[in-house]
């Protein structure tokens, strides 16, 4: 994956590999260039998000569920955190 939010022949993007691969470290630095295409959906599904959460990454998940639009205070999104795991 050469530029950050352009995904690979699965449908990941630099954000979701580096999810999937447990890297919190990497995929906040990603989230905070702001190109890193958080909504962006594979080919089975998955969203950054998704990923976050099955393999718990905390700090990830509360980056992305931060609400830009009020100054960073969390979004009442009613889902579980760890259904499907």
């Amino acid at each position: 994956i050469s530029k950050l939010g352009h995904a690979n022949s699965s449908g990941d993007t630099a954000l979701m590999v580096a999810c999937d691969n447990e890297l919190s470290d990497v995929a906040l630095a990603l989230i905070y260039t702001g190109q890193s295409n958080p909504e962006h959906i594979n080919r089975i599904g998955q969203s950054a998000l998704s990923i976050a959460r099955s393999n718990r990454l905390f700090d990830v998940i509360n980056e992305l569920t931060k609400d830009k639009n009020t100054g960073g205070k969390k979004i009442n999104n009613n889902h579980h955190f760890f259904q499907n795991v």
